[in-house]
């Protein structure tokens, strides 16, 4: 009697031959959050760079006490040029300008390896400004806590074990915090930094005035060739115009994203990248011709100075023409501002305020307004277009 052939089962009966593949298919599907699991993120690769130049700054900092001041133990806080304290505030400032002009070259080219290359940034000018920007900020948060840790700890000494350890911790602690930052630049980053190096290299210049009155004259008279720290007003005031430029190439990818998307109009490009380029050219003038040089340099220097003041007025008549969909919060922020400046100009001329008190007051008032608009684009553009930013 011969043997039928068993039917293939079907529906819901299955074979076990039919489970087999089963098991394969499950492995790939295992190794697929596997290999999403082990893709670096772009914070993650911000974190691993700091890291590592925080152990190189760490490093160059501890040999630098023990190199400096073999055979001498204990080791002063402020003595002299080799005491632990005095060589984190030498180290520290180039430790942070090298690793963190470098740490913004690598953030930036990472960053545009992971965005589309139309939302690319342009970083092959901005590295030196960037890395002396944050050198000088870094070097005035070492000498203050210097300031308050020789007030609080009056001859100060340590092991130079202990010395170097502290030193190596500041430098690298600092280090690898200015590196993120760089790493991670953008448009308000950018214009932070160039207000932060602006205020020190103005404070650094105050302080070492010759003329401890020179409050009644103006902000320019630091700059005076009658000044003996002219240089450093130029520094601190060529630096800032360099980083300026910097924060250009952010507002220039902002702005062509709103352009496109019809939520600002054509004239913005006008109004913010010519406005920046104005600025910055105008204040790197003031410090380039100083006061007292000639006459040539003095007109120069006076004109950019007050032309410093018609561009902001410019920016307030413009500002709904460029943004016609401004929040009302921005609008009414716009009119206090223009406001303050009037009244501030009238109380100048009347005698109430000073020219120092005219240029602080002015100055203040004008970059927050104009941090609060450039935040602005930066938000609008990133809320229209989420694939600018890195992952």
């Amino acid at each position: 009697m011969s043997s039928k052939p068993v039917p293939a089962p079907q529906g819901g009966a299955k074979s076990h031959g039919a489970h087999k593949p089963a098991p394969q298919r499950a492995g790939k599907q295992a190794a697929a959050p596997a290999r999403a699991i082990q893709a670096q993120t772009f914070d993650q690769y911000v974190e691993r760079i700091a890291l590592r130049f925080s152990l190189a700054a760490a490093a160059i900092g501890l040999l630098a006490v023990i190199i400096f001041n073999w055979g001498r133990n204990p080791v002063p806080l402020q003595a002299d040029r080799t005491s632990f304290g005095s060589l984190a505030l030498y180290i520290t400032p180039f430790t942070v300008a090298i690793f963190g002009g470098i740490g913004y070259a690598l953030g930036m080219r990472e960053f545009n390896r992971r965005v589309a290359q139309r939302y690319g940034r342009e970083w092959e000018i901005g590295g030196i400004a960037v890395g002396l920007g944050m050198g000088l900020v870094a070097g005035f948060l070492v000498s203050l806590g210097l300031e308050i840790s020789n007030n609080m700890f009056k001859g100060l000494e340590m092991a130079m074990a202990q010395a170097a350890f502290i030193t190596a911790a500041i430098t690298g602690a600092l280090t690898q915090t200015f590196v993120k930052y760089a790493m991670k630049m953008n448009g308000g980053r950018a214009l932070q930094l160039t207000i932060l190096s602006l205020s020190v290299g103005l404070y650094a210049t105050a302080t070492r005035m010759d003329n401890p009155e020179w409050w009644r004259i103006a902000f320019s008279h630091l700059g005076s060739m009658m000044s003996s720290v002219w240089y450093l007003f130029t520094i601190a005031l060529v630096l800032a115009a360099l980083l300026m430029l910097v924060w250009l190439t952010f507002v220039v990818r902002d702005v062509k994203v709103l352009i496109e998307s019809k939520r600002a109009t054509p004239f913005a490009r006008t109004y913010f990248i010519g406005g920046i380029l104005w600025l910055a050219i105008g204040i790197g003038l003031v410090g380039l011709f100083p006061t007292q040089l000639g006459v040539i340099s003095h007109w120069v220097h006076n004109l950019a100075a007050y032309s410093l003041a018609l561009l902001f007025g410019l920016w307030f008549i413009g500002l709904s023409r460029a943004l016609p969909n401004t929040p009302p919060e921005l609008n009414t922020l716009s009119i206090a501002v223009a406001v303050v400046l009037v009244l501030t100009l009238i109380f100048a001329a009347i005698g109430y305020f000073n020219t120092v008190g005219l240029q602080v007051v002015s100055f203040v008032i004008g970059i927050t307004w104009l941090q609060e608009v450039v935040r602005f684009v930066a938000m609008e553009a990133e809320r229209i277009e989420p694939e600018m930013n890195a992952v």
